[in-house]
């Protein structure tokens, strides 16, 4: 299932901002990764906590 949301940096009160090659997922216990290097052979995998350690989830409307 798929659903909308945003990331608000907590520390800033912005939104999160992802680098170039960056991609954003939840797992099904709804915890938040970073895939980085989408555009290189290698891969890589952090959890949003290590990233950005203060972090908001807005979930917008829909199904």
């Amino acid at each position: 299932m798929k659903k909308k949301f945003k990331i608000i940096d907590t520390s800033t009160g912005e939104k999160y901002k992802l680098g170039e090659g960056e991609m954003l997922v939840m797992n099904s216990q709804g915890i938040f990764f970073v895939i980085g290097g989408l555009n290189d052979y290698y891969m890589g995998m952090r959890k949003l906590s290590d990233v950005c350690p203060r972090y908001e989830v807005m979930w917008k409307g829909g199904d």
